[in-house]
């Protein structure tokens, strides 16, 4: 086989990009994936805070026991956002595996 002064180096690097497209691809739809994962969750949380902030009424500001009970309503909130996150763990790694055979 002929290949020139530099064919062996051409060769290897295209065998090299050729061999990096499998790792760039499930780099770029695990990353998609993880992103996605991570606006949902910030999304249900910021709505967790705005459910909480509109309980809130003047004359609860200087009241304990009515500010505990709005913690209490997030902290609730922001515990069904994490729950509804982690159950989705497991459809989203299906959909990368998926998407890399």
């Amino acid at each position: 086989m002929t290949t020139g002064k530099n064919g062996r180096k051409e060769q290897i690097d295209q065998c090299t990009n050729e061999c990096y497209i499998p790792y760039q691809t499930a780099s770029s739809v695990t990353q998609q994936e993880i992103t996605n994962f991570q606006n949902r969750l910030q999304r249900a949380m910021m709505q967790c805070q705005d459910d909480a902030q509109g309980m809130i009424t003047p004359d609860m500001q200087n009241d304990d026991r009515k500010m505990r009970r709005v913690e209490d309503n997030l902290l609730k909130c922001l515990d069904i956002a994490v729950q509804k996150g982690r159950e989705g763990l497991t459809p989203m790694k299906q959909r990368i595996e998926t998407q890399l055979k």
